[in-house]
């Protein structure tokens, strides 16, 4: 029989009167024979804390985050200790392996003295590995849960899975799926190359016959993988042979070609459904608790892993943070549509830079929803503005835009995808702003696929986004930012009913004077 819930609230913490009840929700749908539960709590709420509740109340659990800098946010916070941490070979430094002028990593190590003798030597990842599985309380990312064996002698199953930023886990499932399979990887394996002649960039294939040729060249990669001349072409191998067989042991998938700069015809295939990868995932655990600051649409959610009404729970936390703190200002000043010919560039142009006028002292974020866009904006308010307005580029210079930003005096990041994953609390950001709605690519044909089959998913894609992006500058209760968006397709958000917490929508307000 589990203790009280609330009895295994951490110790030296005391718990706020939302994550009570939401801890008592759970209690009542885990001990009535639910499998699965949503708890919903903005920023600030406190999940860390109730997910490591749970975890001990349950007695033996995995916490899976999406980033490995969250990974180490729990593992390194000692009011959650214990929590066993692991991550990839390739984030550990072998110092086992390490010699003047060699510091490999842990996957280096593996590759040059062979998985053996680095098992034998290894006192970074290969005991961090065995303390996972071993540990009652563990924390990793979703890819190694899903994909690394269970060692033997590990603890597992569990009584529950915590799935931290849980609004993102059907795109992580279906992204581990997605694949593009080039004309030089075919012949590199010496396989015949698939035809489809006649088929147009971005129209769906037909799918048995697609499906025909990818099993004959799964059968192509396992001849090719022993024979692979390095590490890295084996590695390469095998993360196409795993996209491929997740994608064909989805209940439903695509594939369409695209043409490359070269003019090769390239095969694109995408699971349309997370429901059997969920499955799989699932089976660590008794009990699945889904954490997220919001999911959007609840049944939408449910149904993309194929969960029952009646296996699961719900509870949405409200927002401490005082509506003045965190007001959203709606200011449709024209349509950046591809339709339109982003007629609304200039007066949105303009907009922002009044946004920027208004806060001349302080620093804040453009929330792009493309890189031409960011691209446009910046060298537009930089020819204004100077060298107060910042970017970045792709790969690690995503987070040294980050760090530019916090040390700047007054800089105003114009950026892609970070509506998630940074935390600009206080000083370090004081407004964002979304010129343009961020709506899912259209060109994409995996959208454009999912959109046709299920309306509501592209709406609701799209108020996630927005929901994290504003979250990006308001942390904490005396925290405090503004939200400006000036796309009046957002409009055409609000009379769809998009999924918006309550919460979010009572920061909403029509016009502010930003002169």
């Amino acid at each position: 029989m589990n203790p009280s819930i609330l009895g295994c609230f951490p110790s030296g913490l005391t718990p706020r009167a939302g994550q009570v009840s939401a801890l008592q929700a759970i209690e009542k749908a885990f001990n009535g024979g639910k499998k699965f539960f949503v708890y919903e709590g903005p920023t600030g709420a406190g999940k860390s804390a109730v997910a490591k509740t749970v975890l001990t109340w349950m007695g033996t659990g995995f916490i899976t985050a999406p980033l490995n800098t969250l990974v180490s946010q729990y593992a390194n916070d000692s009011s959650l200790a214990p929590l066993a941490e692991v991550r990839g070979k390739a984030t550990y430094l072998c110092r086992a392996f390490t010699r003047p002028g060699y510091a490999p990593s842990c996957e280096q190590a593996e590759k040059t003295a062979g998985p053996w003798h680095h098992s034998e030597r290894c006192s970074d990842y290969i005991p961090a590995r065995d303390n996972f599985w071993f540990s009652r309380q563990s924390v990793t990312n979703l890819h190694f849960l899903y994909y690394s064996p269970v060692i033997e002698g590990a603890l597992w199953p569990r009584r529950v899975l915590v799935i931290d930023e849980a609004h993102k886990l059907e795109k992580a499932l279906i992204g581990m799926g997605r694949r593009m399979i080039w004309p030089r990887t075919v012949a590199e394996v010496n396989a015949k190359l698939y035809e489809f002649p006649g088929k147009q960039d971005g129209v769906l294939l037909e799918p048995t016959s697609v499906e025909r040729w990818l099993r004959y060249f799964e059968n192509a990669l396992n001849t090719a993988l022993p024979r692979a001349e390095s590490y890295e072409d084996r590695k390469r191998l095998e993360n196409l042979q795993q996209g491929i067989n997740l994608t064909l042991q989805s209940d439903h998938w695509i594939s369409w070609l695209t043409s490359s700069s070269s003019n090769e015809r390239v095969l694109n295939i995408a699971p349309m459904t997370a429901v059997r990868a969920a499955r799989k995932l699932f089976r660590c655990a008794d009990h699945v608790l889904f954490a997220s600051a919001t999911i959007g649409d609840t049944q939408l959610f449910m149904q993309s892993f194929g969960i029952k009404d009646e296996e699961s729970g719900f509870f949405r936390a409200s927002c401490d943070f005082p509506i003045e703190n965190r007001p959203i200002y709606y200011q449709p000043k024209g349509t950046m549509s591809r339709k339109s010919g982003n007629a609304g560039f200039e007066p949105i142009f303009q907009a922002c830079c009044e946004v920027l006028d208004s806060h001349l002292e302080e620093r804040g974020i453009i929330h792009c929803p493309s890189n031409e866009l960011r691209d446009n904006l910046y060298w537009r308010l930089k020819s204004r503005f100077a060298n107060r307005v910042l970017t970045h580029g792709s790969g690690p210079d995503r987070d040294a835009g980050v760090q530019r930003l916090r040390v700047s005096r007054s800089g105003v990041l114009c950026s892609t995808a970070m509506a998630e994953g940074i935390d600009l609390a206080d000083d370090a950001a004081r407004f964002c702003i979304f010129p343009k709605v961020p709506w899912p690519n259209m060109g994409d044909p995996y959208v454009k696929a999912r959109m046709d089959k299920e309306p509501e998913w592209f709406t609701n894609e799209t108020a996630l986004v927005l929901v994290q992006g504003s979250g990006r500058v308001v942390r904490h209760a005396q925290d405090h930012g503004e939200t400006y968006i000036f796309d009046k397709s957002f409009g055409q958000l609000l009379q769809k009913g998009a999924a918006f917490p309550e919460w979010w929508l009572e920061a909403l307000k029509s016009v502010k004077k930003t002169t």
